[in-house]
């Protein structure tokens, strides 16, 4: 369906509105809010896709639409898109940051889902950028394995809207529960923000 647009400029007051994060019990019911809960700013120019980790992505540029998907992973991309309905010619960019819900999957499954992800963007008339996948220092070793495959993957088919991650300091963690070592914090969450943003500005 249409969406409504917001003829005002961004502020924090508009947080809520450009920062959105899908929860629910399932999949299926979050990818479904999205069409419930977006609703475009026509100050925005970039729509920002992202797992869980969205959720610390707290500090960024005022022309972003952020959405946050807990338990996204690639293979979801498509039908994320067609939740978004139709994006708004004043949207010029996506950026998607998944991938890291794909660090179970065996080789040529990961593979197959990042060349389904990136399929699912062809018919958009607008910049697309894939984010890397996080390297987290408590994974497992077949889990760095397939995050490997997945960046150099992308990095292949992608070589000039592959975004890599600042790797200055080590991530830090938000522990929502004790032993979670794949969510990052709000720290972490504006340095990957940033180095996102100054990539795009370059391109």
């Amino acid at each position: 369906g249409s969406r409504r647009l917001l003829f005002q400029y961004v502020d924090m007051e508009a947080f809520d509105v450009h920062h959105i994060v899908c929860e629910a019990s399932n999949i299926d019911q979050r990818i479904q809010l999205i069409t419930q809960k977006l609703e475009w700013l026509y100050t925005t120019t970039t729509l920002v896709i992202l797992d869980s980790n969205g959720r610390s992505w707290n500090t960024f540029p005022a022309d972003w639409q952020i959405i946050a998907i807990p338990g996204a992973g690639l293979q979801h991309l498509n039908r994320i898109l067609r939740a978004v309905g139709p994006i708004p010619r004043f949207v010029t960019r996506l950026i998607v940051g998944l991938g890291t819900n794909n660090r179970q999957l065996s080789k040529n499954s990961a593979a197959a889902a990042l060349t389904q992800a990136i399929r699912s963007t062809d018919f958009l008339k607008m910049e697309t950028f894939f984010i890397e996948v996080p390297t987290f220092e408590h994974g497992t070793p077949e889990e760095g394995a397939i995050s490997g495959i997945i960046n150099r993957t992308a990095r292949d088919l992608l070589p000039d809207t592959f975004i890599a991650l600042p790797t200055d300091e080590p991530m830090s963690y938000k522990k929502r529960v004790e032993q979670d070592h794949i969510h990052y914090d709000s720290h972490t969450g504006y340095r990957y923000a940033t180095a996102v943003s100054a990539f795009i500005s370059k391109n």
